[in-house]
């Protein structure tokens, strides 16, 4: 049975100014003909463009396998201009949010949208000093939650109503809101199911 896929490869100096032979897909399609002694089907591609290539790699691996979220930020992150994505991927591995709640605390977006942004290579951070104190409170109120049977998508929607209104309001009452949710935090997922339900509730924390 013959190979029915080439490794695709790349031919660069972008990466250290030397002009080397890079695997973008197939890595593990090479290790396995290399154990079997058959020869190693490929084809190559040319760029000096960094963007271009991650690009590709996120395109290649993406109809491949499916890549997950983290996989796209530690991609776009190799590249220089794209600081957010090292500032999002650095609070990915110091927080106990998942990758797409994370990213939703330091910018207005949907949970559908920032994945989409991320994906593209066009997510961006509105203000980090903002988004690292939403992050935080975000974290205390998981803490409460945690263990319980939580909704996903209740809790993306919750999270998304919750940082839009807080970039909205410049006077927010945390700790008050925190021992809201301690005190109905058996229901409190039935009492934020809805956009408009969160932000009924709000609105009595801040202004």
């Amino acid at each position: 049975m013959g190979v029915v896929r080439p490794v695709v490869t790349i031919m660069t100096s972008c990466i250290d100014g030397i002009k080397r032979r890079y695997v973008l897909d197939g890595q593990h399609l090479i290790t396995a003909l290399q154990r079997l002694g058959m020869d190693i089907p490929y084809v190559t591609l040319y760029s000096e463009d960094l963007k271009e290539i991650i690009e590709l790699i996120a395109l290649l691996n993406a109809s491949s396998k499916s890549w997950v979220l983290i996989d796209y930020i530690v991609a776009w992150k190799a590249l220089p201009e794209k600081e957010d994505y090292k500032v999002l991927y650095n609070a990915i591995q110091t927080n106990d949010l998942t990758p797409n709640l994370t990213a939703i605390c330091y910018g207005v977006y949907d949970s559908k949208d920032v994945s989409k942004a991320i994906k593209r290579g066009d997510y961006t951070i509105i203000n980090k000093k903002k988004g690292d104190e939403i992050l935080k409170n975000v974290c205390d109120i998981f803490g409460v939650l945690r263990g319980r049977n939580n909704n996903r998508a209740v809790i993306h929607d919750f999270v998304s109503t919750y940082v839009k209104w807080r970039y909205s309001v410049s006077n927010y009452k945390h700790e008050q809101f925190l021992n809201y949710v301690k005190d109905h935090s058996d229901k409190f997922l039935l009492l934020v199911a809805t956009p408009e339900q969160t932000s009924k509730i709000l609105l009595k924390f801040g202004k």
